[in-house]
């Protein structure tokens, strides 16, 4: 079989904007918030960690989960799941 210009061009056309409608996967998410809410990390190193976990210090709850970082810092994502089933991240 062969192909004219003409048709590989449709062709080409034709895949691009398929390949176009594939990337399109509806509606966006928001990106969460970490907010200051007074708490700390102790020797945590930069990651998500529940409040259960013994690095998060300070203004904490169990099932919620936070973001330390290497210089003590933190904030506070909210609720998550797994933190309240006590199968969340630690680090």
């Amino acid at each position: 079989m062969r192909l004219n210009p003409t048709s590989l061009v449709l062709i080409l056309g034709l895949l691009g904007s398929l390949a176009g409608a594939e990337g399109d996967s509806g509606p966006e998410l928001d990106t969460r918030q970490c907010r200051d809410v007074g708490c700390r990390c102790e020797g945590a190193h930069q990651g998500q960690y529940c409040g259960y976990c013994p690095h998060v210090r300070g203004n904490w709850q169990t099932d919620w989960v936070y973001e330390c970082n290497p210089r003590g810092g933190c904030c506070a994502y909210g609720p998550r799941d797994s933190c309240a089933r006590r199968r969340g991240p630690c680090g």
